[in-house]
């Protein structure tokens, strides 16, 4: 703990592991997940794991409580490996020999498909949470860092490479490329998140704090694989890397603070007004928040609406140590929540509330607890949830204790509830709760716990039309076994329930809500053509030009690894 600042006390440590025990098999990453997608599930499993270390410590640990830290730590493995070794992953990587990059298969194929992936948009925002994952497992299991170091490095220098190298035909070596810093504009600070499509305003960017995420997670992977070897580096070479997403991310972090955090009290600094730098006047920067920048103009919006939840919000995602170095103008914060959010709040869609849970949190953290505790991680955004806003706010240093009226407020819902913890309930191909359902009824499956738990009820996207028939309770044989009535999947609110048959899952997880999900990204159209040729598929037989302090070799078939940790890793 911070010198002052109070030990986090033992019943917050306690509510905290036991909402970690219930959020890990929420929200498992699927196969048929987008690279964005995968991304963010799996980072918000990584974060679990950090948490579940950092509140356990050093401090003696039942076997129980040993063997869930092992069995988290295990899932978290295989999801992350699964992807990189494109193992039965739908929509894998690929290395693009003429742009000199990794692209989603689906995104070659289809420029609309992964937000623009495969035409190199938002490669930052996609992988950085990809690097989240993979630094928090290198920093808990070194086997990993010696086994996937060449697919992860891959991935990092997609979107950080640090020199420009040839990739002609007639060059010596004949290798690839990746691009120098992919997305920074190293005139204006940030990056873009354009990739090779043309626009009137040129390129632009909206999720300032997906792009921060990207260099702060290309950090911690080249901080945790350079100190495995540290021992054996005596040139001291191989820091160079972590010096240069270093700088990376603290440009990405001034800039961010100078061109999207907006505020019109600025004025009140005892200077005059005339000797102030401006650069936005009084009246845009009431909305205290930048939605997208571009070359040529800047809008209080986004690609997918002007609610200015989504403004506001989309730059606050993912929640990680970084968030409050990004956020340390508590006054900026406050403002911005009181003028515009708080009165948002009670009607907000349930994705983005845990991240304005956490805004609120970072001036006012008694009352987000409070907030906080009512929340539902199966509601929220994929790469968050209510172990993770919880833990964010009792960071805080106005945190010291736990505020009277959250005391014995914790879910109702205990891990066992699930019908993932009955071998005779998955069987039956029960999803969500079972012993007791939600309606109070204890199933005639009960009665025999599994040890080994396996994913429960996953949210879907809202919006994806669907016949009426599909989303009734009535026609859904697990909705109707539990005596569920009206609309299931979804229900009337876009929650899939965790009853609905797997084919109605399947379908609506193949098409996303771009027009009220956090993970909406803009289409363009294109000017040129990236384009893959099967001898380019990273097989592991393919060559990749990586930097000198590095001889990486290239994954196998994909190379990528949902928000993010609450606490920096040490």
């Amino acid at each position: 703990a911070k010198e002052g600042k109070q030990v986090m006390s033992a019943e917050t440590r306690k509510i905290l592991l036991d909402q970690i025990a219930v959020d890990f098999y929420m929200v498992l990453p699927s196969p048929e997940e987008s690279v964005y997608g995968y991304g963010k599930q799996v980072a918000r499993l990584a974060q679990l794991v950090h948490l579940e270390n950092i509140l356990h410590g050093d401090e003696s640990i039942t076997p129980s409580q040993q063997y869930e830290k092992q069995e988290h730590l295990r899932k978290l493995h295989h999801y992350v490996t699964k992807y990189l070794e494109g193992d039965g992953i739908d929509d894998f990587l690929l290395y693009d020999a003429n742009f000199g990059g990794l692209v989603s298969q689906n995104g070659i194929l289809d420029r609309m498909a992964d937000f623009g992936n495969g035409w190199y948009n938002d490669h930052h925002f996609h992988y950085g949470y990809h690097l989240y994952a993979c630094a928090v497992l290198g920093k808990l299991n070194s086997t990993f860092v010696s086994e996937y170091q060449s697919h992860v490095d891959t991935l990092m220098y997609d979107v950080t490479h640090n020199a420009h190298k040839k990739s002609s035909s007639s060059s010596s070596d004949n290798t690839a490329f990746f691009p120098f810093t992919r997305h920074k504009s190293w005139f204006d600070g940030h990056s873009f998140a354009t990739g090779l499509f043309l626009s009137a305003d040129g390129k632009s960017q909206e999720s300032s704090t997906e792009s921060i995420n990207c260099y702060y997670s290309a950090y911690l992977w080249s901080t945790v694989r350079n100190n495995q070897r540290a021992a054996n580096d005596d040139s001291g070479g191989k820091s160079d890397i972590i010096n240069f997403t270093r700088l990376l991310l603290a440009m990405e972090i001034q800039a961010v603070k100078m061109y999207w955090h907006m505020d019109p009290d600025s004025k009140e600094t005892g200077q005059k007004q005339e000797d102030l730098f401006q650069i936005y006047n009084p009246t845009f920067s009431k909305t205290y928040m930048m939605g997208n920048i571009g070359q040529f103009d800047d809008t209080v919006s986004t690609w997918f609406g002007s609610n200015p939840i989504y403004v506001h919000m989309i730059n606050y995602m993912p929640i990680t140590g970084i968030s409050h170095t990004v956020f340390d103008d508590r006054k900026y914060v406050e403002m911005e929540y009181t003028s515009v959010l708080a009165t948002l709040f009670a009607d907000a869609p349930a994705q983005w509330k845990g991240y304005m849970v956490c805004a609120h949190g970072l001036f006012d953290p008694i009352a987000a607890w409070d907030e906080a505790i009512q929340l539902n991680s199966v509601d929220l955004d994929v790469a968050i949830s209510k172990s993770q806003i919880l833990y964010f706010i009792s960071t805080m240093d106005d945190f010291h204790h736990l505020p009277v009226t959250s005391q014995g407020m914790m879910p109702e819902t205990k891990v066992d509830s699930f019908c993932a913890y009955h071998d005779t309930c998955l069987d039956l191909n029960l999803k969500g709760k079972c012993c007791p359902t939600d309606t109070g009824f204890f199933l005639g499956c009960c009665l025999t716990p599994i040890t080994k738990p396996t994913a429960i009820a996953k949210p879907t996207a809202i919006g994806k039309p669907t016949t009426i028939g599909d989303t009734l309770c009535s026609e859904n044989p697990t909705c109707a076994l539990l005596g569920l009535e009206g609309a299931c999947c979804p229900t009337t609110t876009g929650i899939m329930l965790g009853c609905c048959d797997s084919k109605t899952n399947k379908d609506n997880s193949d098409q996303e809500a771009k027009t009220s999900q956090p993970t909406s990204k803009p289409s363009r159209i294109p000017h040129a053509s990236p384009t893959v040729s099967q001898s380019n598929k990273l097989n592991g037989n393919s060559i990749l030009d990586v930097p000198p302090s590095s001889t990486s070799t290239c994954p196998s078939k994909s190379a990528a690894l949902l928000a993010a940790a609450a606490a920096m890793l040490a």
